[in-house]
């Protein structure tokens, strides 16, 4: 089983002005996807190539907020939260994560797109790894979906996805023990970074 990196999720207070902060320092201007109603928020989307960034931030019409929205309402700077794994099977990656010992949680998630388009997945959230949020969740996208990262506006690459923690070597048998490639793990304090490079020059995410 391996996984590629699907997405990063990249959480921002105000999501027009995240959007207009992007365009600025990339050249590309990040569209807008739609809503989450489950979770409250909404996001704007860019290509990486194969992947693609999320820019996250709270509906502004959201009521109550559930599982990574209540993450995303915290934020009061832009900061780099998470990323998503890109699952083939999501009951495979179910049945692996289990044989870990780690808790996991399948959910089923959608949102129509400005273009009446319907997106459909399915998620697999993992616990009881100890890094939190440096272990990727991941996703399954329907094959009535088009991915996001052939539809949103190109001109980004994902440069580098680098991951410190004091226990390095643990998270990274944890990783490829769920066929994560990609992240490069190394040791320090727990933080996630992004480098893009875009027609402007190389965007550093954290």
């Amino acid at each position: 089983m391996e996984a590629a990196i699907d997405h990063l999720v990249y959480a921002v207070p105000d999501l027009g002005d995240a959007a207009a902060g992007f365009a600025a320092a990339s050249g590309v201007e990040p569209e807008y996807g739609g809503r989450h109603p489950e979770f409250g928020t909404h996001n704007a989307l860019v290509s990486l190539g194969d992947a693609y960034l999320e820019l996250l931030a709270p509906h502004p019409d959201a009521g109550a907020v559930a599982g990574l929205g209540e993450l995303v309402a915290g934020v009061r700077e832009p900061r780099l939260l998470t990323y998503a794994a890109r699952a083939g099977d999501a009951a495979e990656v179910a049945a692996a994560a289990a044989e870990l010992g780690l808790s996991v949680e399948v959910t089923v998630g959608s949102r129509d797109t400005g273009a009446g388009v319907q997106l459909a997945w399915k998620n697999v959230r993992l616990a009881g790894h100890g890094f939190g949020l440096l272990v990727p969740f991941f996703i399954q996208w329907s094959e009535s979906s088009p991915h996001p990262a052939a539809t949103s506006p190109p001109g980004c690459t994902l440069g580098e996805l680098a991951i410190t923690h004091p226990d390095a070597g643990d998270l990274a048998s944890v990783l490829g023990d769920l066929g994560v490639r990609g992240p490069k793990v190394t040791a320090g304090p727990p933080r996630l970074r992004a480098r893009l490079d875009t027609p402007r020059g190389p965007i550093d995410l954290g």
